[in-house]
């Protein structure tokens, strides 16, 4: 009836005021546990519980159409920033995390896995791209934080289509419908044009930190972070015979980057991870060492004073040296 009414006064020469403003559009994501976001697309492993997923709204220059082959307009560093590349953004391309539900920008995987239709409402001024994208926030155990400011290691990013410039399928406000993985269909009765998208692999490196919140200033300076990032060594002491307790002192900046233990023979290296130097022990120097049942030294947290056991191998004689690394 309201389009009718709207014909009729336009008929007559009637003007009828437009509210100016940012149209809204709706975003339907559906996934299927049978098709699962995953870490890699060769280890096939889903995204672990309290993982974190985003979406990305990208507005590119006038006349730029993105498809899935254009290289992503974006990337993510290590503290969970996103980011455009300076050669981009000084051609007018834009970025920004989209809220979901109007509080956060991110969502977590839960425990069963994600399954189901989530809905996102988009504010636009000009034709935007929705991606969807992953995170790899694990430890060295496989555990996620879930909060997206924690330590991103790898991210993926799937394009999910447009949103404004008159290709949205669909009667009134434009609508976006998107089935991650190749498996059902989807169930909105009106979802005409439909996309299949594939699940996200998180195969690309994130890159260094590029900003940190600080006293409630962004601090962007290099040194500045990593001074920020730097644990410190509060106890170095031999516990029992053989075996040394090394105790560390969170960063002033905790949980931004992961942190993995080396160690060497000499302080010039070769610097091997604690793992790999285990990997190559006897099976008698591997129950001595006692690493892998009690402690995490690679992608290890240090959010809070930590303590790591350090054995001595006992087929060796010489020195050996540690080092605590900013992944």
């Amino acid at each position: 009836m309201r389009r009718i009414c709207l014909f009729s006064l336009l008929y007559f020469g009637l003007m009828v005021p437009v509210a100016k403003g940012s149209p809204t559009g709706k975003v339907y994501l559906y996934f299927d546990p049978q098709y699962s976001m995953l870490y890699s697309e060769a280890s096939a492993l889903p995204l672990a519980e309290n993982e974190v997923f985003r979406c990305v709204l990208v507005t590119p220059p006038a006349g730029v159409e993105l498809t899935a082959e254009t290289p992503l307009p974006f990337s993510i560093d290590q503290g969970g920033n996103l980011l455009v590349p300076e050669e981009l953004s000084s051609q007018g391309y834009s970025a920004e995390y989209y809220r979901w539900g109007g509080e956060t920008d991110y969502q977590l995987i839960p425990k069963d896995g994600l399954a189901g239709r989530l809905l996102l409402t988009v504010s636009f001024s000009s034709p935007v791209y929705v991606y969807l994208v992953a995170q790899d926030t694990r430890d060295g155990q496989g555990i996620c934080g879930g909060t997206p400011d924690r330590c991103v290691v790898a991210f993926g990013a799937t394009l999910c289509g447009k949103l404004g410039g008159g290709l949205i399928p669909g009667p009134g406000l434009p609508e976006l419908y998107a089935v991650i993985g190749q498996g059902w269909e989807c169930a909105e009765s009106d979802a005409e044009g439909v996309t299949n998208v594939p699940s996200p692999f998180p195969i690309i490196a994130s890159t260094s930190l590029s900003k940190l919140e600080m006293n409630g200033q962004v601090v962007t300076d290099r040194e500045q972070i990593d001074a920020a990032l730097t644990p410190s060594v509060s106890a170095f002491a031999m516990e029992t015979e053989g075996v040394y307790a090394l105790t560390l002192q969170p960063p002033t900046a905790p949980g931004k980057v992961f942190y993995t233990v080396e160690t060497a023979e000499t302080l010039q290296g070769p610097w091997l991870r604690v793992e790999d130097v285990v990997a190559e022990m006897s099976e008698t120097e591997k129950k001595a060492f006692a690493i892998l049942s009690d402690a995490c030294y690679t992608r290890l947290r240090i959010g809070e004073e930590t303590r790591l056991v350090l054995p001595e191998i006992p087929s060796e004689t010489g020195s050996r040296f540690y080092r605590v690394v900013g992944e």
